[in-house]
């Protein structure tokens, strides 16, 4: 069976072959990397003018006690939760409730056990 004509055989035009040595290729690299690096400084030169120090609204952070939490380092300014047993700021989606007592723990205070169905307990409740 003979080979499909390519559709696009009018469009190519014919290539030539040419050697392109170290020498070449280590002083098109090296020049490349000089542009990158002038337009990188360039654009960090142009951002540090775009904010000028000492002129931004700074009182903002001062003024709100920022509240983290203690595993995903997550700010949850609105309603932040402490774990019952170490007092640890957590925010809700890092405590658990206890099957049990049904207060709610860190991961560092309560267990999952896997009995008939999975249930997160306190380490009180768990003794």
């Amino acid at each position: 069976m003979p080979k499909r004509r390519c559709p696009f055989d009018e469009d190519l035009s014919p290539q030539m072959k040419t050697h392109i040595g170290e020498l070449e290729v280590l002083k098109q690299d090296e020049n490349s990397m000089n542009n990158v690096y002038k337009k990188t400084l360039q654009a960090l030169k142009e951002g540090s003018k775009l904010y000028p120090f000492g002129k931004g609204n700074s009182n903002v952070t001062v003024k709100m006690p920022l509240e983290v939490c203690g595993c995903c380092r997550y700010i949850d300014s609105r309603k932040p939760c402490r774990c019952s047993y170490c007092d640890q700021i957590m925010c809700n989606l890092c405590l658990v409730p206890c099957s049990k007592c049904c207060e709610s723990f860190c991961q560092n205070c309560s267990l999952t056990v896997y009995d008939t169905d999975e249930q997160n307990m306190c380490m009180s409740c768990y003794k």
